[in-house]
């Protein structure tokens, strides 16, 4: 199993770390390796997040992961595809 992230979820994710970075690289550092640890959990296990019906209608799944951060992801038939990344107090529902 796979995971792959979308270009929009690359871009929510640069602009949250480099966000973090100004302040504390290590932090930024640490955020994104909760990322990529996150998305390796659920290329093998894509049920551990929930599915938020407030949020979207569309077929996403949702997982939050440190520092607040809420992965938006597909099921793939080989994995997941992350579709987005937001960070805490974000409107998802407006962004999706």
């Amino acid at each position: 199993m796979s995971y792959s992230i979308a270009p929009l979820a690359r871009s929510d994710l640069r602009e949250i770390l480099n966000y973090i970075r100004r302040d504390n690289p290590y932090a930024a550092k640490r955020i994104r390796s909760a990322v990529t640890d996150a998305a390796r959990r659920l290329a093998v296990h894509p049920g551990i997040g929930h599915t938020n019906t407030e949020f979207t209608r569309l077929p996403l799944r949702f997982l939050t992961v440190r520092g607040g951060l809420t992965l938006a992801y597909r099921e793939r038939p080989n994995g997941v595809e992350i579709v987005r990344v937001f960070g805490p107090g974000r409107d998802i529902a407006a962004l999706l």
